[in-house]
């Protein structure tokens, strides 16, 4: 258990707001003064964290553990531009620390004589004051962060299976994770709700995701490997219907987060080829060849509109879409292995 005390300083200018009223210029009752290194707001809360183990046999386990979190530091993401933006911003006069209660129960289990290893683990979350953007809100383009951004509740849970083995020249591991994360800002008046006081998934619920590793020596000198990383589309907000206005196109868009981006998939291969393996010398070195998103998939970070010759247009926006190869000479001081 410990308890967290956290508060933001000056030199700032803060605005107060009429009560019932938007956070907006427009309502501002009055503005206060803050000098350097003068304390603008104190924030202090327990933490608990406990967990058990328990060995049902010699190659078996069961991990139960609970944490409470408090969080001053966010990442405010949104996805609606071309390129997804990322902003970092502290907890402040208005914009309270997020709390969390997590809980999971796991089970592990190793399997001797056949090199494997497998867990499968749930866990639930709930938050509170967990920030999010107002629809149609840019960090970038207002300086007052409270008149972008709403604080609300978030739910998630989700179960991850694991199975790893080295059974003679192969080796690797497979990971599944089934996960869901939704948001719910329903504040009581209008202006404090966002996708109409609903529950929406949240900017990184990917219900989805696969990641495999394999290793293959073929001996101690020559080593193929292989990584596959699949995982579901990141949620967006697309425009569902267009009207005109004097003749200017006006974008209605759906409900927050109520479609998805095109699944991602991307395979990388790579061989690694020591150098001689004689036990006493001043340097070893290795040459690894690496192909990264083999296949060539065109992944989407993100899909757009905007307006060309007066029609709406969609758009892909991708990164690294081809093939890459790389090439790196690796020097250490030492022997191939220290045993």
């Amino acid at each position: 258990m410990r308890y967290a005390v956290y508060a933001p300083l000056g030199s700032k200018t803060v605005y107060e707001y009429f009560p019932g009223t938007p956070k907006d210029t427009r309502y501002i009752r009055d503005t206060l003064q803050f000098g350097d290194f003068e304390p603008i707001r104190y924030y202090h809360q327990p933490e608990i964290r406990a967990a058990l183990n328990i060995s049902t046999d010699d190659n078996g386990t069961v991990k139960l553990a609970f944490n409470q979190m408090h969080q001053n530091l966010f990442m405010l993401n949104n996805t609606v531009t071309i390129a997804p933006n990322t902003q970092w911003k502290l907890a402040d006069y208005h914009l309270k620390p997020s709390s969390a209660n997590q809980v999971s129960l796991g089970v592990y289990r190793s399997i001797p004589g056949k090199g494997l290893e497998a867990s499968a683990e749930l866990y639930w979350k709930q938050a509170g004051n967990y920030p999010e953007f107002r629809d149609g809100a840019s960090f970038l383009e207002d300086s007052l962060v409270e008149a972008s951004v709403l604080q609300g509740k978030q739910q998630a849970w989700g179960v991850e299976l694991f199975l790893k083995g080295n059974v003679q020249k192969l080796s690797g591991w497979i990971s599944y994770t089934y996960s869901r994360s939704h948001i719910l800002v329903n504040g009581p008046e209008t202006w404090n709700q966002i996708n109409k006081g609903e529950r929406y998934p949240a900017n990184f619920d990917i219900p989805h995701a696969l990641n495999v590793v394999l290793n293959y020596h073929l001996n101690r000198r020559i080593t193929f490997s292989a990584v596959i990383v699949y995982q579901s589309g990141k949620p967006i907000t697309y425009p569902v219907s267009v009207y005109y206005l004097n003749g200017l196109p006006v974008l209605d868009y759906s409900s927050r987060n109520d479609y998805r981006i095109p699944d991602y998939f991307r395979t990388d291969l790579s061989i690694a080829l020591e150098g001689n393996l004689r036990k006493r010398k001043m340097l070893h070195n290795s040459l690894v060849m690496s192909l990264y998103n083999a296949t060539g998939r065109d992944n989407a970070y993100s899909v757009y509109f905007k307006t060309v010759d007066g029609k709406i247009r969609s758009y892909q926006y991708s990164v690294i879409a081809v093939p890459i190869l790389t090439v790196t000479w690796i020097f250490k001081l030492g022997n191939y292995a220290s045993e």
